[in-house]
């Protein structure tokens, strides 16, 4: 028995270590941390940051040994007097060389290029936590929509039962009818079946914020109110201009803009010289001459210095044509910085109007609510007193339940339009 009971605790201690309590900022953290495509796209930073190492590298020498043996026989070239013998030779040959470029724009350029390209991959990146924080604030306000839906159906059940018992004590003593106690049943019937209906909502909900934090044991969400809702937002133009340098899509495409300069520059780098030069030691021993190998190599040594300047002249006009599709390409970026600043537009402008339009209909369905439920509460009284019948009754209680149903679905509509407009403006989720 002992037993039963200290395994039974420490089942009970288990679960509730697996259990993690989340605010919205605390859930938004642990899906960024979490999530695959944000965890790739890390990956993809730190491969950009080689690319900008070995562009940098690519500034110093290069250094090689070559070593080769060889077997020569029938009229071959004596490598020791350097005349044509029939002979078996067997020789080897050392080199080491060295090679670099003492100016070539276009290295210069493609460092540029590759610290453009790592910043591009990190704004990648923050769009991905961008689309991966709505989705998550979706998920978390419709979780707390079903979750007091389900409250008030709940509430509405606990009336229906209070009121099916008094009805069953009225029905034994005469006072009512068989047939509202029938009707009450069939409306408790009916709160049963919304019960089902705003338990199933509530899971889905809970099951898809699970699945956007790539969480499979039991978390614990809290809905504490943390965000501060505004109610009058700044003016429209205001919430562009300060939000507008703050979207990582509108810097991407100015980014993008910067990249496609580079590559103009880069394309005609391939107008202009590079000076290089290289060295090489060499040496080498042959079985045909008389000398121990070590004697040979020194013997034999030989210095090479190499010093070119390659100029172009004439490459067929591609280097020309490279140039002018470089020159559209930075059009098209261009193009895209104005869409991207569009699209902001409409994205900022339609959620400005859904924040004010779902405000004004949260408070219109508040003062419908606050009637509906003075209503109630005279039909309620009457309901009790037998003024009136049981189906003035359950009409006036359906009515409360589907304002009160309006009611959620306004208020939540408006806090989650109001925190996305202020991260779509101000890129945090908090109104200061």
């Amino acid at each position: 028995m002992n037993k039963l009971i200290i395994l039974f605790s420490f089942i009970s201690i288990f679960s509730i270590a697996q259990e993690r309590s989340f605010t919205l900022t605390q859930a938004i953290d642990y899906a960024w941390e979490n999530n695959y495509s944000i965890k790739d796209q890390n990956l993809q930073n730190e491969i950009s940051d080689k690319e900008v190492e070995k562009s940098y590298w690519n500034l110093l020498p290069t250094f090689g040994v070559d070593i080769g043996q060889n077997f020569e026989f029938g009229s071959v070239i004596d490598p020791s007097t350097n005349s044509r013998a029939s002979i078996d030779v067997q020789s080897s040959n050392l080199s080491l060389g060295s090679n670099i470029d003492l100016f070539s724009w276009q290295n210069f350029i493609r460092i540029k290029v590759a610290k453009l390209e790592k910043e591009r991959v990190a704004l990648g990146t923050e769009i991905i936590k961008n689309e991966l924080l709505i989705q998550v604030v979706q998920a978390f306000y419709q979780l707390q929509f079903s979750r007091e839906q389900l409250n008030l159906v709940e509430l509405q059940i606990e009336n229906t039962t209070t009121h099916l018992s008094r009805i069953e004590e009225e029905v034994n003593l005469g006072n009512k009818s068989e047939s509202d106690l029938l009707e009450m049943n069939a409306n408790l019937a009916s709160d049963y079946q919304r019960k089902t209906n705003a338990e199933s909502s509530y899971q889905q909900a809970y099951l898809t914020l699970q699945n956007l934090l790539n969480r499979k044991d039991s978390s614990n969400y809290l809905f504490d109110d943390e965000l501060i809702i505004s109610k009058s937002p700044e003016p429209l133009k205001d919430l562009y201009n300060e939000g507008k340098n703050l979207r990582p899509e509108i810097n991407l495409a100015l980014l993008d803009e910067k990249i496609a300069t580079k590559r103009i520059d880069e394309q005609r780098s391939s107008y202009y010289p590079i000076l290089r030069a290289g060295y090489s030691l060499s040496s080498f021993y042959t079985d045909s001459r008389i000398g121990a190998f070590s004697d040979q190599i020194i013997d034999n040594k030989s210095h090479f210095i190499r010093l070119s300047l390659n100029i172009p002249i004439f490459n067929k006009f591609q280097t020309k044509k490279s140039v002018e599709q470089s020159k559209i390409e930075l059009e098209r970026s261009q193009l895209q910085v104005k869409q991207r600043e569009q699209e902001y537009y409409n994205l900022l402008s339609e959620a400005y109007l859904r924040t004010k339009n779902t405000f004004d209909q949260w408070q219109s369905t508040e003062n419908s609510l606050n009637a509906h439920r003075l209503s109630f509460e005279k039909t309620n009284d009457k309901f009790e007193f037998g003024v009136i019948n049981i189906y003035e009754y359950l009409t006036v209680k359906n009515n409360l339940l589907q304002v009160e149903t309006d009611n959620l679905i306004a208020k939540y509509t408006f806090y989650l339009n109001s925190v996305l407009l202020n991260w779509y403006s101000k890129n945090n989720l908090y109104f200061l």
